[in-house]
């Protein structure tokens, strides 16, 4: 599996196995892919964007995006932030141990997080997008 695939796979498993993160949810709703989109409010979406500097090749800096949709049936922004919060605790310095030899060292920080405007015609829908870094040593015969 290639490193990418496999730490969208953890990351995947592991914000779905916290009972807090889905009973705050209230249904199945982390999808590995910033594209994706649902009618059933609230979901989370991520993704992961590498950067290898050239420098030193063999460590990678990328960036983990999570996006959190909600449309709360009132104005209230109370549910998407408790959503916020359990993200914080799960990931912010939280190291990642991959099963195969991919990469290792692979750790999580919290970078900056904020809501993105919408169009007035659809000012319920809440978005909030929260950024990561991911730090690692990627093993020499990484397919990226």
């Amino acid at each position: 599996m290639d490193t990418i695939a496999a730490i969208n796979d953890y990351i995947f498993n592991y914000l779905n196995a916290d009972v807090t993160l889905t009973n705050t949810l209230g249904n199945p709703s982390v999808s590995e892919g910033l594209a994706g989109r649902s009618n059933v409010y609230p979901y989370i979406v991520f993704g992961i964007n590498p950067t290898i500097n050239p420098d030193a090749p063999v460590i990678v800096s990328g960036d983990l995006q999570i996006d959190i949709w909600d449309r709360p049936d009132s104005g209230l922004t109370t549910r998407i932030f408790e959503i916020r919060c359990q993200l914080i605790k799960l990931l912010d310095l939280h190291t990642i141990v991959l099963g195969g030899e991919e990469a290792k060292g692979i750790r999580i920080y919290a970078d900056s997080m904020g809501f993105v405007l919408h169009d007035p015609d659809d000012e319920f829908v809440q978005h909030m997008i929260m950024l990561f870094t991911l730090r690692y040593v990627r093993s020499e015969d990484l397919v990226y």
